[in-house]
């Protein structure tokens, strides 16, 4: 793993996407990850990876910055929160961003190691996608377009090494782009997309015992009163949707060992689905399963 200071990551960052600012996790003195930078045919493409606070743009730096691109993001580990044109969106393994270097911009890792793949795009080449205001720019990975996507870039570069990449394919990337980013997804109403993204941190996040109803607030770049509400209209608190994701991950855990010799200790299946409390853990497992997880038999 690599392991940079923050300015030499920074200004590696500089050189190969323009005027993007690193902001460093608290207690990091260093970032670990790196960024590549390649070009191909009029095609830049960098593959980043950091386990910083944030990567942040403003209308200063792109003052100073000449040159415009689209850039397609491509999450490959870890997750990321992005907040540009009074948007915001969550992006997980395997989920796609567009995001423009025309616009300010905050890219939020909190600290936890994450790699993204940037393939850049010229403006020019998208105008239609910065004229369309409607997009949220965001598509899932379980999406069929993402999984086009995914499909046509995993084909073009399955050659690490020796990038063969004309202006033919650029074409068609840019047009699948334009197809993928276009009116890519229903328009939820606010609440519903913070439902949904909530939901997705907390999948992410299962582990984490600190997850809590304040925590996930923050993530969400929103207060816990709103969240709150946002939860009450689909009839759950946060709470409880959390320990239900959580003793989802332990019967899960249980089902994939359960003909192997190497059997969960309880206290370690409640700590691995952030169960920090193991009396806790097994009330609420007896609750909902109607018995103890020594006692759960899978079907």
């Amino acid at each position: 793993m690599h392991e940079l200071s923050l300015d030499n990551w920074e200004n590696n960052l500089q050189q190969v996407c323009g005027l993007y600012r690193a902001v460093a996790a608290p207690s990091c003195k260093n970032v670990i990850g790196k960024v590549l930078g390649y070009q191909t045919s009029g095609l830049d493409i960098a593959d980043i990876s950091c386990n910083l606070r944030s990567i942040n743009r403003n209308q200063s730096d792109i003052a100073k910055d000449s040159e415009q691109h689209f850039f397609l993001l491509q999450q490959k580990q870890g997750q990321c929160r992005i907040t540009q044109r009074n948007q915001q969106i969550f992006l997980a393994t395997g989920d796609f961003a567009l995001m423009d270097s025309s616009y300010p911009v905050d890219l939020y890792y909190d600290g936890k190691f994450s790699r993204q793949v940037s393939y850049h795009l010229p403006a020019s080449a998208m105008h239609n996608l910065r004229a369309d205001n409607s997009s949220d720019f965001h598509l899932e990975g379980k999406n069929p377009k993402a999984l086009v996507l995914s499909s046509y870039l995993a084909n073009i570069f399955s050659d690490e090494q020796e990038f063969q990449f004309d202006n033919e394919k650029i074409l068609v990337l840019q047009n699948l782009v334009t197809l993928s980013f276009i009116h890519s997804q229903q328009h939820f109403p606010q609440d519903q997309k913070i439902y949904r993204q909530a939901v997705q941190l907390i999948q992410h996040n299962i582990a984490d015992i600190y997850l809590k109803p304040k925590m996930l607030a923050e993530l969400l770049g929103v207060s816990l009163r709103e969240l709150q509400k946002v939860f009450q209209k689909s009839g759950h608190t946060i709470g409880s949707v959390i320990c239900e994701y959580r003793l989802q991950q332990a019967v899960q855990k249980l089902s994939l060992t359960h003909n192997t010799k190497q059997r969960h200790s309880i206290a370690n299946l409640a700590l691995e689905c952030g169960f920090a409390d193991l009396s806790y853990f097994n009330r609420r497992f007896k609750r909902r399963f109607g018995c103890c997880p020594t006692k759960y038999k899978i079907n």
